[in-house]
């Protein structure tokens, strides 16, 4: 049977997000025992509706962005970040601030 870890945080400032996720993830045996350096990951971010970050209606970008470094340093090669086309507007914006943190983490090449 599959194990779940659940670890609160106080909010989204600072490392706090980074280091919830990885005391959640340590509890059920670490990042490392799910990605093997060189792996490819995806990491599949709710991003549905283009609401700010307040809504709690996506991930939060904090959790996207903690995510991202944690894979990279567990030794993950490439990222994938999931996204229905009707979040980019015609003219290339886009409203959702999931996709905008995706959009910088992948211009900064994390």
């Amino acid at each position: 049977m599959g194990k779940v870890s659940i670890v609160k945080c106080e909010n989204y400032e600072g490392d706090n997000v980074k280091n919830a996720i990885k005391k959640s993830l340590d509890l059920i045996g670490g990042l490392p025992k799910f990605v093997k350096p060189g792996n490819t990951v995806l990491l599949k971010v709710n991003a549905i509706i283009g609401f700010p970050p307040e809504r709690a209606a996506t991930t939060h970008p904090a959790v996207v962005r903690a995510m991202v470094e944690l894979v990279r340093e567990a030794g993950g090669s490439r990222l994938w970040g999931t996204v229905p086309a009707l979040l980019a507007l015609p003219d290339g914006r886009l409203r959702c601030a999931v996709l905008q943190k995706l959009q910088e983490i992948q211009e900064q090449n994390l």
